[in-house]
């Protein structure tokens, strides 16, 4: 499984999840928060009716996201 449900419309996944647009298309995903570094990042598998959001860290469990929380309250 490529997507995990969360809580409400919150649902976690991986690369392969967040790029499989039939698999969000099957969830009504609307928005997609990406952690990873800038340079991984890629247009090519966008779709015009996601939001994109980006949080340019490592995926690593050292990484304070907190700092970015702000940003995501709003959404």
């Amino acid at each position: 499984r490529e997507i995990n449900h969360i809580i409400d419309n919150i649902y976690l996944g991986g690369f392969d999840g967040a790029t499989n647009q039939s698999l969000i298309n099957n969830y009504n995903i609307k928005a997609v928060v990406r952690i990873m570094e800038p340079l991984i990042i890629s247009k090519a598998n966008e779709s015009p009716d996601i939001v994109y959001h980006h949080i340019p860290i490592s995926d690593h469990p050292g990484e304070l996201i907190s700092s970015y929380y702000v940003d995501f309250f709003s959404i």
